[in-house]
Formats: C-alpha cells, sequence, structure tokens
C-alpha cells in the first residue's frame, strides 16, 4: 500500500510538472515598441528572459520612466514618474520570440496592477503564437511605483503532453493491477 501512494505522488507530481513547464525563461525575445501604428517601430531590444529586470530604467530611450521585467509567464511594467501613453492608432509593446523555439501563446490577459494605473482593459492585448501585443494609447500611470502586468498563457509542449499521457497511463496500470489483486483474494 505504501509503495502504490508513493508511486502515485510521483506520477501525479510529474503530470503537473510536465504541464507546466510551457514558458519564456531562457528564450530570446524581442521586445518592439511601436508609435503610431502597427508598422513603424520607435524603438527594438532583444532580451534573454532570465532573473532580474530584462529592460531597466534608462535602458528604454525613448521612455525612461519605464522598466519592463519579463518572467516566464508574465511581462510586468512599472513606472517611476507619471506617464501617460501618448494618443495615435497603436502606441504600445509587443513581445515575440523566434517562430518555433518557444512554446506556443494561446492567450493574454491583464494581472495585477496598482490603483494608479487608469485606461487599461483586456481589450488592449492581442496575441498570437509567437507575440502579444498590448496597445496602451490613454493609459496613464499616475506615479512612481506604479505598475501593471500581463500574464501570458502557453500551450502545453508536445513531450509534456506526453509526459502527463504517460503518467496518466500509469496510474490506470496501477488501478487494474490494485482491481486485479482486489479480485484475486
Amino acid at each position: 500500500m505504501h509503495r502504490t501512494k508513493t508511486g502515485l505522488c510521483v506520477i501525479l507530481i510529474c503530470c503537473s510538472t510536465a504541464i507546466s513547464e510551457a514558458g519564456w525563461f531562457g528564450q530570446t525575445i524581442t521586445a518592439d515598441w511601436y508609435v503610431p501604428d502597427n508598422v513603424t517601430i520607435l524603438e527594438s531590444h532583444n532580451v534573454v528572459v532570465a532573473a532580474g529586470v530584462e529592460l531597466p530604467f534608462g535602458s528604454i530611450a525613448n521612455g525612461g520612466n519605464l522598466a519592463i521585467d519579463l518572467s516566464d509567464t508574465q511581462v510586468r511594467f512599472e513606472f517611476n514618474s507619471l506617464a501617460i501613453w501618448s494618443p495615435a492608432t497603436l502606441n504600445g509593446w509587443k513581445f515575440s520570440d523566434i517562430p518555433g523555439a518557444g512554446p506556443n501563446i494561446i492567450g493574454a490577459s491583464l494581472g495585477p496592477m496598482s490603483p494608479g494605473i487608469s485606461g487599461l482593459t483586456n481589450s488592449a492585448l492581442s496575441c498570437d503564437a509567437t507575440s502579444i501585443l498590448g496597445n496602451f494609447v490613454g493609459v496613464t500611470a499616475a506615479g512612481a511605483g506604479d505598475f501593471y502586468t500581463i500574464d501570458i498563457q502557453f500551450a502545453p509542449e508536445p513531450s509534456s503532453v506526453l509526459l502527463a499521457g504517460m503518467g496518466l497511463t500509469a496510474l490506470a496500470a496501477i488501478q487494474w493491477r490494485r482491481r486485479k489483486q482486489r479480485q484475486g483474494t
């Protein structure tokens, strides 16, 4: 019985770990600032997603009061003073991975944000399999310490799905074996 419980725990850990491993950590991401439309790039940066802030204050030439931190499943915009995204057709950032190199993006939504942020809704976000785009026209950050985040949802990688399937198959085999043992006694 103890061996069965240990086996079940290992299988469940493998399944949950395999499915949750997709993300941007370790990936090279292109961060493009588009203004005033979806063709004109004001600024572009290639960054590797790792611990720490990828684009700290002062590294963005046209936005010294902005820092951008990318993590495995989130993009965080932080401000050190009042900031207003000026009106245009498009004024925002697009974050793209190399097609085929990163996991497929299946969704983007607003995550936590400070109370000083106004004018930002989920309708400002869009995504495809390799990128997310935030159009921040009219968004205001009241001052230092204000932030907002974009949560990114990724499709499980095929190897993850295979590992999870193997775990579930093993679980079914254990249950089948237990049933056979009960029928035999």
